[in-house]
């Protein structure tokens, strides 16, 4: 009998996330949550496995720091074509 009713909690766990899906904020969620994972992957593909820095904690301020500084340069490079492109409709 624990297996039928843990086979019917799944399906209810799996309708519940099905129903959070079909949700507007969750999917503008979901799509943030998917360009921070890019950005990740990015840095971790680009700059290889090699850091500069040994211990858990320098490593991870690094990375925090590295994924500052790219994003600021994506908002900045954002700003620019935001610019350009006003410029040339005005």
């Amino acid at each position: 009998m624990q297996d039928i009713e843990g086979v019917r909690e799944r399906r209810v766990e799996v309708a519940q996330r099905r129903r959070r899906l079909d949700d507007p904020a969750e999917q503008e969620f979901l799509s943030l949550r998917a360009g921070v994972e890019s950005l990740m992957n990015e840095m971790y593909h680009k700059d290889g496995e090699k850091t500069r820095f040994t211990g858990k904690i320098k490593v991870k301020n690094a990375s925090i720091a590295k994924a500052m500084g790219r994003n600021l340069k994506r908002a900045s490079g954002f700003l620019e074509s935001e610019a350009k492109q006003e410029k040339s409709a005005g």
